[in-house]
């Protein structure tokens, strides 16, 4: 028909549909990225600030008396009163020693005012007679002094140096009592020669040397006690001690530590 229009297509008369915007790939904005990572940094902040890591506590002093340790007894100061007591037995063995050698050696008359003389008189005011005893003691003194708790063999060794050392004090004291330096040379000689084998030079350091033996028997007996007492006194501080570090090691397990 001539005056009909032309059909038009389906397709020029639909309006064409927007096509939505593609998104950017690839890196954010630095404002959009700095913007994210604000906040994440602000809350590891704020936990932080919160919540602080926890620090060492501080240890408790704990106080504990500790034992003292024990004083190792001695045998030196009760040894001084056994030593006295050989001496008074040394004493009476060698009045008797020269009781009896004297009676042998000096006429029935004489021998009482000799034997006066022997002990209290002469030149050397009878040091001949009260010189051994006192050698005696003072030798048996030191000799305590030094072995102190020794076995019996040490006082047998020791004894010996007793018995020397009072050897030569009588006879220093029978020199003395002769007045050898009033002598000649020659007289000297006589005296001394006479002197070293005089019977009571012989008799006081063999009963020094024999007394010696059995007093340090005594002490030896009683150092062996001490020791004995000492060994458990320090045996006991030991087990105080073992006691009072356990002690304190339990009152910290207690606290924690």
């Amino acid at each position: 028909m001539a005056g009909a229009r032309p059909a038009l297509s389906s397709a020029a008369t639909r309006p064409r549909a927007r096509r939505a915007p593609r998104r950017r790939r690839g890196p954010a904005p630095a404002g959009e990225a700095a913007t994210a990572v604000a906040p994440t940094v602000a809350a590891t902040t704020a936990a932080t600030t919160a919540a602080p890591a926890p620090g060492p506590q501080p240890v408790a002093p704990i106080y504990l008396q500790r034992p003292e340790p024990p004083k190792k007894k001695s045998n030196r100061g009760v040894g001084i009163l056994i030593v006295l007591v050989g001496t008074v037995a040394f004493a009476v063995l060698w009045v008797a020693a020269v009781l009896v050698v004297g009676s042998l050696l000096t006429p029935s008359d004489e021998f009482g005012p000799a034997l006066r003389e022997y002990f209290t008189g002469g030149n050397a005011a009878g040091l001949r007679g009260w010189g051994p005893v006192v050698a005696f003691f003072i030798g048996m003194v030191v000799l305590v002094q030094i072995l102190n708790r020794a076995r019996w063999w040490a006082y047998i060794l020791g004894g010996l140096f007793v018995g020397v050392f009072v050897y030569f004090v009588y006879i220093g004291a029978s020199l003395v009592e002769g007045q050898y330096w009033l002598r000649t040379p020659n007289e000297f000689a006589v005296l001394l020669r006479t002197t070293w084998v005089s019977p009571y030079a012989v008799l006081a350091g063999v009963i020094a040397r024999e007394l010696s033996i059995w007093t340090g028997a005594w002490l030896a007996a009683r150092g062996r006690k001490l020791k004995a007492r000492n060994a458990e006194a320090q045996a006991d501080y030991e087990q105080q001690l073992a006691d009072a570090q356990n002690q304190a090691v339990a009152a910290y397990a207690q606290q924690g530590y």
